[in-house]
C-alpha cells in the first residue's frame, strides 16, 4: 500500500485499531479504495471523530481519506504521510 509513490507507515496506534476494529478486512485493499470526503462528509467525521481519541489528531495538518464500501476513515499526518488511525463511519443518528 502507497501514498504519493511511498509505502504508507502506520502508528502502532492505527495497527492497533485497525486489528481491533477491522479484523478480517483486508488493510491494502481497504486503503486501495479510499478516497478524499467531501465537505459535508469531512464535516461528519470531523464531529464523529475517532472513539476515545484526543482533540490534538484532529488538529489542521490532518487529512482524511474515507472507504465507503467498507465505511472505514483513515486519519493521516499531511507532513509525515502516516496513518494515525482508523475508525468506522458511522450512520447519522445512529448510536457510536
Amino acid at each position: 500500500m502507497s501514498i504519493n509513490g511511498e509505502k504508507l507507515r502506520l502508528t502502532k496506534h492505527a495497527s492497533n485499531r485497525w486489528q481491533e476494529r477491522f479484523p478480517g478486512v483486508d488493510l491494502d485493499n481497504a486503503f486501495a479504495a479510499t478516497r478524499r470526503p467531501s465537505k459535508k462528509l469531512k464535516k461528519r467525521i470531523i464531529q464523529q471523530q475517532c472513539p476515545g481519541s484526543a482533540d490534538h489528531m484532529y488538529a489542521a495538518n490532518r487529512y482524511y481519506l474515507v472507504n465507503m464500501r467498507e465505511r472505514i476513515v483513515f486519519v493521516l499526518a499531511s507532513d509525515t504521510q502516516e496513518l494515525i488511525t482508523v475508525f468506522p463511519l458511522t450512520t447519522p443518528g445512529a448510536e457510536q
